[in-house]
């Protein structure tokens, strides 16, 4: 979508947001209402939420990170990218927008010795909401390891995410009767296969580029991520990406929606108390 479209799409909706304030609520209470959303929205913005991301050497961890708080590799504040882990212990990396919302770069799980129990001590795992596992090739024992202690021991969520497509996507052109839908099918399904010791309810692979987060699987993590993290700390989440889609933009609004009829309907609540209201 053309930026200055998205832009503008993106204001609109967010100013049809504050307009829901003004429905169904009585004489009077509006300016009230108002107030209170806007507090209330305030208030949400200063939630925090800690992203850990990890993964093998070359993965793309940093340029992901990079992505997600709207910033370019070689932008002041950008993470270091390069295909050598240079990363020994967790470096954060607060978002642009909101400085409550911080992704941390852990060091890779591509060693030898790595030993999953081990590593999430180290690396203070319990700081934590929720682990992005990253690879751009395949997922390996390790990660699957990482992802089980991660479940079992920590109790905590995680996201396997198959970085860099586009590039597996423009090499796979240069074969026969290429199809996209059918590469990208493949590919899902081959990062699967090395995930069969998880859950089922954890199968699943997010294909990303960070180059293009508004193609392929990104909207789909910014969803699900969303949905595991409550409606106050969603909001403050979504709110510090990028508007990479119009998705993007939907799913902010929505967020901004949920919250909004919320703190309406609890002022409207409020004034039909008997006793509260003026005669």
């Amino acid at each position: 979508m053309d930026p200055e479209i998205l832009r503008k799409k993106c204001e609109e909706d967010l100013s049809a947001c504050e307009a829901i304030a003004k429905l169904n609520i009585g004489e009077g209470q509006e300016a009230q209402t108002i107030k209170a959303i806007q507090e209330y929205l305030e208030k949400m913005k200063n939630a925090t939420v800690n992203v850990a991301v990890t993964g093998t050497s070359g993965a793309g961890k940093s340029t992901f990170i990079n992505a997600i708080r709207g910033l370019s590799d070689d932008d002041e504040g950008a993470a270091v990218t390069g295909e050598v882990e240079t990363t020994t212990v967790p470096c954060e990396y607060k978002n642009p927008k909101n400085e409550n919302i911080t992704i941390w770069d852990l060091p890779g799980t591509g060693t030898p010795k790595f030993q999953a129990s081990g590593y999430l001590k180290k690396v203070n795992a319990n700081r934590y909401d929720f682990f992005i596992i990253m690879a751009s090739n395949r997922f390996t024992e390790n990660d699957l390891n990482l992802a089980k202690a991660i479940h079992e021991e920590m109790k905590k969520k995680f996201y396997f995410v198959r970085s860099k497509i586009d590039q597996a996507l423009e090499s796979a052109k240069r074969r026969k009767n290429y199809n996209e839908e059918e590469k990208l099918c493949e590919i899902r399904k081959d990062c699967l296969s090395k995930l069969s010791g998880i859950k089922k309810e954890f199968e699943a692979v997010y294909l990303i580029s960070s180059y293009h987060l508004d193609k392929f699987d990104f909207a789909k993590l910014q969803e699900d991520i969303g949905k595991c993290l409550g409606k106050e700390r969603s909001y403050a989440f979504l709110n510090a990406l990028p508007n990479s889609s119009a998705s993007a933009i939907d799913q902010k609004k929505k967020a901004m929606q949920d919250n909004i009829w919320r703190v309406a309907a609890a002022c409207i609540a409020m004034s039909y108390i008997p006793g509260d209201r003026k005669s």
